[in-house]
């Protein structure tokens, strides 16, 4: 029965130690308000110009990775190797049931898969065919598209998380700064509330002296 007083004392202790007005609240950790709205400022404003950039250069990467092939073939996307004796190599890809690359001759009319590997079908013709991955030039494409392509995609990863933290810095930092501004002024009104005072107090004296005189 004793703790319910002392809960309820605790409370009203509580409530009366919370500011009552705006200055008292504006005046809580003012110190550290001064030190860090201005850091909170530059900082919200550097997040949300990466912001922006982050969404305007993700997408240009992504829509300009080095392209791969040149036109669509009868079975794939066509590949032209670096040149062979003077003529370029013309090869459709064609991708296996295990996801790797095969190099197949584009006059190739017809084509089985075998282990994985193109072979022709029964009855067709010998078919030129290579692993894609044999070829330098498909290779250092294909490492250049897919580095291109994942910086795009961070970009657009990283792009909202600073628009996110950019606004909501710039939003405390003038939250702080409205409230030194705020305790700014009000000690600035009662400096001169003070001094208007002191002032009349000084007068009613003179006022005074000047009547005892008479």
């Amino acid at each position: 029965s004793s703790a319910m007083p002392q809960a309820k004392s605790a409370g009203a202790q509580a409530k009366r130690a919370r500011p009552k007005n705006a200055r008292e609240r504006a005046a809580h950790h003012l110190g550290a308000k001064k030190v860090l709205w201005i850091p909170a400022l530059v900082v919200g404003a550097l997040c949300s110009v990466l912001g922006l950039v982050c969404l305007v250069v993700g997408p240009v990467k992504l829509l300009t990775t080095p392209s791969l092939t040149s036109g669509e073939g009868k079975w794939g996307p066509v590949f032209i190797d670096e040149p062979f004796k003077g003529v370029e190599e013309k090869w459709e890809l064609v991708q296996g049931p295990d996801g790797r690359w095969w190099f197949i001759a584009t006059d190739a009319e017809t084509f089985e898969w075998e282990n994985g590997r193109p072979k022709p079908a029964q009855g067709g013709w010998d078919l030129p065919v290579r692993p894609a991955q044999e070829s330098v030039k498909f290779s250092r494409l294909s490492a250049a598209a897919e580095a291109r392509a994942g910086e795009g995609k961070r970009y657009l990863i990283f792009g909202p998380i600073f628009l996110v933290i950019g606004p909501v810095l710039l939003f405390l930092s003038l939250w702080m700064r409205r409230d030194i501004r705020l305790v700014a002024e009000a000690e600035k009104a009662e400096t001169a509330e003070q001094v208007e005072k002191a002032e009349k107090a000084e007068k009613a004296e003179k006022a005074e002296k000047t009547t005892e005189s008479a």
